[in-house]
């Protein structure tokens, strides 16, 4: 299996939704690590199984994205949109999601042991079998309702 790097000019030859025929292509095998991906529009965008580690996706939009089993391990989800996405299993240890929205977002199994929650709307999301131990949240966090984040290990600041 390969894996397809998408480079800068990617982002201006693809269109007006610059990475999302590009992305179709290579669902599965695309490696982004530590690309800066801030305010783009992946909305809908299959991004399952890629490398999104240490990406940047700060107010980026990716509503409705299919992120399952993607690595996003200490990637900037910071003031991102993620309504309805899919992070079944994707591993988001150490990633930021700060302010982050996550309405209806499907997080079963999703890895995000250290991650930093503050701020972040789950309203609604699934967060059943997910790893949250030693991830941080604080009274503005806005959880699932019945959720018990210290049960699953978060620390509220």
């Amino acid at each position: 299996m390969a894996v397809v790097a998408i480079s800068l000019s990617c982002l201006t030859a693809c269109g007006t939704d610059p990475l999302d025929s590009c992305f179709k292509e290579t669902a599965g095998n695309l490696n982004c690590e530590t690309m800066n991906l801030s305010e783009v529009n992946l909305s809908g965008v299959d991004l399952s199984g890629a490398n999104l580690s240490r990406v940047n996706f700060h107010r980026a939009n990716l509503e409705g994205a299919n992120l399952e089993g993607a690595n996003l391990k200490t990637a900037r989800l910071t003031k991102a949109t993620l309504t309805g996405a899919n992070l079944r299993g994707a591993n988001l240890e150490g990633a930021y999601l700060i302010e982050t929205i996550l309405l209806g977002a499907n997080l079963e199994g999703a890895n995000l042991k250290a991650a930093t929650l503050t701020g972040a709307t789950f309203e609604g999301a699934n967060l059943e079998d997910a790893t949250l131990q030693w991830a941080f949240g604080d009274h503005w966090t806005v959880w699932p309702e019945g959720f018990d984040p210290e049960a699953g290990g978060v620390v509220i600041k």
